[in-house]
């Protein structure tokens, strides 16, 4: 920051605006690349949660039944509220292969993290070492 009373030349502003966006582009690219594999991973969750579902066994039959019959309380006409719980019974899938996708990207940032820490403790067992010989290249 300048205290004097001289302003600052356009290029300092323009080389400060280009950084700005340049390092604003990085932050958009990392969250779209973080967006993609947690909805891989919601896909992959997803297909594995339907694959569980049998449409014959009793608990899911009673549980779109509940659905509908919660629906049809609430004025909607049979068939629409069959349709309905169906479609309710998919949400409740993607929100739990949401939160398994989520803990699986905990999961590896927390590996990833770990595999850096022998890494860190090099680095500052190095910086440690500051005697004659460490500057002796």
């Amino acid at each position: 920051m300048q205290l004097s009373g001289t302003p600052k030349p356009i290029e300092t502003y323009e080389k400060e605006a280009l950084e700005h966006r340049l390092d604003l582009s990085a932050l958009i690219y990392q969250s779209r690349a973080a967006a993609v594999a947690i909805g891989c991973l919601q896909f992959v969750h997803r297909m594995d949660l339907v694959s569980k579902l049998n449409v014959n066994d009793p608990m899911v039959q009673q549980r779109v039944l509940r659905l509908q019959h919660q629906l049809i309380a609430h004025g909607e006409p049979a068939n629409i509220a069959l349709q309905k719980a169906w479609n309710s019974l998919d949400g409740l899938v993607m929100k739990q292969a949401g939160i398994l996708s989520y803990m699986d990207v905990f999961l590896y940032l927390g590996l990833l993290f770990l595999a850096c820490i022998p890494f860190i403790l090099m680095v500052r067992e190095n910086k440690g070492q500051r005697g004659p010989a460490a500057g002796m290249h």
